[in-house]
C-alpha cells in the first residue's frame, strides 16, 4: 500500500522559497520541479504494463529523483559560496580567481539540472507509447513539468554564464546547452498530442 501524502508538509519548503532570502531560489525550485516530474513518471510507469515491469527503470527513476534533490541542495551551496566571494575585499589578489571559480560552479550546477532534465525528458518520450492510456493527463503533466525544469535550469545557467571570463569554459557550457535544445520541441509535440487525446 502506498504511503499517504500530506501536502501540508510542503509548507516549510514553500515558506522558505517565499521568504526574503536568496536561497532557496530559482535554481532550487527548478531542481525540485525535476524531482516532482520524475516522481510522476515513476507513478505512470507502475500503472503501465510494460514500463512498470522494469525494476531497473523504476530504480533509475528513484535515483534520478534523488539526484534532482541533491542538485537543489548543491545550488544553494554554490550561491552562498558565490556571495562570499563577492564580499571579499577587491584588493585581495586571489579574489578574481576565486570569484571566477564560484561563478563557473554556479553555472555548472543548473547545467547538471538541465542535462538531468533532458535525460528525463528523453526517457518520457521513449516510454510514452507504452504508458497506460488512462494516465494520459499525468503523463502530459510530467512532460509539462520537466519542460519547465529545462527552461528554468537554462535561465539559471545563462544568468551566470555571462560573467564567466574563460572563453573555453564558456564555450563548453554553451555547447552542452545547445546539445539538448531540440528536446523542447519534441517534448512540446508530445504534450500537445497527449492533450489532444485527452480532449477527444
Amino acid at each position: 500500500m502506498a504511503p499517504s501524502a500530506d501536502v501540508t508538509s510542503l509548507k516549510p519548503w514553500l515558506n522558505a522559497v517565499a521568504a526574503k532570502t536568496s536561497t532557496p531560489g530559482g535554481g532550487n525550485v527548478a531542481a525540485v520541479l525535476g524531482a516532482q516530474a520524475t516522481a510522476l513518471i515513476c507513478m505512470v510507469c507502475q500503472f503501465s504494463k510494460d514500463p512498470g515491469g522494469n525494476e531497473a527503470l523504476l530504480h533509475d527513476l528513484d535515483q534520478t529523483r534523488n539526484d534532482f534533490l541533491q542538485l537543489a541542495e548543491a545550488d544553494s551551496a554554490a550561491f552562498k559560496k558565490l556571495m562570499l566571494c563577492y564580499r571579499v575585499d577587491k584588493a585581495d589578489p586571489l579574489r578574481t580567481d576565486n570569484l571566477q571559480k564560484a561563478i563557473t560552479n554556479a553555472a555548472l550546477i543548473p547545467l547538471e539540472t538541465y542535462e538531468l532534465a533532458a535525460k528525463t525528458a528523453e526517457l518520457l518520450i521513449t516510454i510514452e507509447p507504452l504508458s497506460n492510456p488512462n494516465l494520459h493527463s499525468d503523463t502530459a503533466m510530467a512532460g509539462a513539468i520537466i519542460n519547465a525544469t529545462l527552461t528554468s535550469a537554462r535561465i539559471n545557467v545563462l544568468v551566470n554564464l555571462k560573467a564567466i571570463h574563460d572563453k573555453a569554459v564558456k564555450s563548453n557550457i554553451e555547447r552542452r546547452l545547445e546539445n539538448r535544445v531540440h528536446l523542447k520541441a519534441s517534448l512540446s509535440r508530445l504534450i500537445d498530442s497527449l492533450v489532444q487525446r485527452i480532449a477527444d
